[in-house]
């Protein structure tokens, strides 16, 4: 019976000790290198559009580190989400969820473009129909067409 409950412990043990090198990230500066460039070439007050992971690490420099608090930092994954099941819990169509995600977002973006410098980290086909991508540093300064 020891033995038994004794397994799943050393299943994991001898998992995380296999695999230690491939998943320790603590020389890893990546991230702190991509944030700090991040925070110290946008413009004050402005907006930086991004998906899961980019948005993530900006907003834990902003929360956490206390830096550029004067920028928004849209969660376009969080957004994206949050949408669907609100839309898919009042009972609209599957099939024209995403395009009314796309679209509101768009309208989201289109008021905070005339009140803020807006920055995009990663390239969206979608927002392209509607805003102009130009390369800025390690992101694309978005311009109204």
């Amino acid at each position: 019976v020891r033995m038994v409950r004794a397994l799943p412990v050393l299943f994991i043990l001898l998992g995380l000790g296999l695999n230690w090198r491939w998943v320790d990230m603590s020389q890893s500066d990546g991230y702190a290198l991509f944030a700090g460039e991040m925070m110290s070439e946008t413009a004050p007050n402005s907006m930086i559009v991004a998906s899961w992971s980019s948005a993530v690490v900006l907003e834990y420099y902003q929360v956490v580190e206390g830096q550029r608090p004067d920028l928004i930092i849209f969660n376009r994954s969080r957004f994206r989400t949050a949408k669907y099941y609100e839309l898919w819990r009042r009972g609209v169509a599957r099939d024209t969820i995403l395009a009314e995600i796309d679209s509101e977002e768009v309208e989201l973006i289109d008021q905070y473009i005339k009140e803020r410098t807006m920055y995009a980290v990663e390239y969206d086909p979608v927002l392209a129909q509607k805003f102009e991508y130009l390369p800025e540093g390690l992101a694309f300064k978005l311009a109204a067409q």
